[in-house]
């Protein structure tokens, strides 16, 4: 018995095809016809898996492009529309960071203003009461004079006599013009 090999259909191992030399043909023929019958509806079957594989392929390559386009077209759509938030936002962001520098450079200015005012209020209080300390000397050097003129009289003593020193009354005849007007208002201008 020789054995004869028929090539095998894409890869596939041969199928051994037996002939036998007996006096036998017609059933060696019948072999080798089913078996032919056999590889043929096998290379068919085989086909068939073949073309189903590249249709199942070509499908899946096809959806995924589809979803490649749909996925880069939904990510340029986003990118458009951060774009025109960019467009919008960006003047915006521009206005308000020039009016925080505004807003920045009126508070140093307050700020140096209020310090200017601190120091002048401050300034003002000690004048003050330097201005205070010097009208209790001139009330007493004014009552010291009407004294020793004889001006001051006698009250009943059921009476409180205060003696009240006015700012704006005539100066007594012996006080000299210039000490009576000289620091009169403590907070006119030109005082400080």
């Amino acid at each position: 018995m020789e054995g004869a090999y028929k090539r095998g259909v894409h890869g596939l191992p041969p199928l051994p095809i037996s002939l036998s030399i007996s006096g036998n043909n017609g059933g060696a023929n019948q072999e080798i016809a089913s078996s032919e019958n056999l590889s043929t509806t096998l290379a068919a079957d085989l086909q068939d898996k073949k073309q189903k594989r590249i249709l199942a392929s070509r499908q899946y390559s096809q959806k995924y492009r589809l979803k490649q386009l749909h996925y880069i077209l939904q990510l340029e759509t986003e990118v458009k529309a951060l774009q025109a938030e960019v467009v919008i936002t960006s003047p915006r962001i521009k206005y308000f960071r020039r009016q925080n520098s505004l807003l920045r450079a009126e508070n140093v200015f307050m700020k140096e203003k209020l310090n200017a005012i601190s120091n002048e209020c401050t300034f003002k209080e000690v004048q003050y009461e330097e201005l205070k300390g010097e009208r209790e000397i001139f009330k007493q050097l004014f009552k010291q004079q009407e004294e020793a003129a004889g001006l001051v009289k006698a009250k009943p003593a059921d009476q409180n006599c205060t003696l009240e020193f006015n700012l704006f009354q005539e100066p007594h005849p012996s006080m000299p013009p210039q000490m009576f007007n000289q620091n009169m208002n403590p907070f006119a201008p030109g005082q400080i």
